[in-house]
């Protein structure tokens, strides 16, 4: 068997208690990898966190380091990839490789997710304009101190607008029944069916014509 080390830092308290620790990598007899960490202080005994074997790839040695970072003892510590895969490269360049894969797939799904986030927002932008501009029934600010109720509301006023928006192509204008179902979210625990009454505004050929019926009033 072969160990080698991926991480070594050391620290210390206001009391004057120092340690250091140690994360390795061991290369077993079949072929297969072993994860494990300990704690060395100046008196013993030495603490040892339970080592996560047997590993047979680069994928399953990331999850175990990661696994091994998640312990109440290291959660505060940031994983060193570059070092850790620099040190690993010197002994096992294909092991290396793996991890060094799987971390650019990792950064490639996330930053794909990101980018699909941003342009629902960008996407989903003149339908909040919208809901914004309408007018929900009165009475609901003195029913929901809490703004709860209010909340609710404009989540269904929201749904219903892109399902409006997808079946006719133009925003909803004038008074609209609503009755959507509300799906859970970090405001209320579970769905829930909300109905109610809202005003849109009109579209910009009503505004014109609203604009021209007040002008020939002002002139009649």
């Amino acid at each position: 068997m072969n160990k080698i080390c991926l991480m070594q830092w050391s620290d210390s308290n206001i009391a004057g208690y120092e340690w250091s620790w140690k994360v390795t990598l061991t290369f077993l007899k079949n072929k297969k990898f072993s994860i494990g960490a300990k704690q060395t202080t100046r008196e013993p005994p030495t603490f040892f966190l339970p080592s996560i074997y047997p590993l047979n790839n680069g994928k399953e040695v990331k999850e175990a380091i990661e696994i091994l970072f998640k312990d109440d003892n290291l959660s505060d510590v940031e994983i060193d990839w570059d070092s850790i895969i620099t040190v690993i490269r010197k002994h096992a360049l294909n092991l290396a490789d793996e991890i060094n894969q799987c971390l650019r797939s990792e950064i490639t799904r996330e930053t794909e997710f990101e980018i699909n986030e941003q342009r629902k927002r960008v996407e989903d932008r003149p339908i909040y304009d919208w809901v914004d501009r309408a007018i929900l029934e009165k009475g609901v600010e003195r029913r929901d101190p809490w703004g709860i109720e209010r909340s609710r509301k404009k989540l269904a006023a929201l749904q219903y607008v892109r399902s409006y928006l997808n079946e006719n192509g133009i925003f909803p204008t004038g008074n609209h029944q609503i009755d959507e179902i509300v799906q859970p979210s970090p405001i209320y625990a579970s769905s829930s069916r909300v109905c109610f009454k809202i005003n849109f505004p009109p579209s910009q050929d009503e505004l014109k014509t609203i604009s021209k019926a007040g002008v020939l009033k002002r002139i009649l």
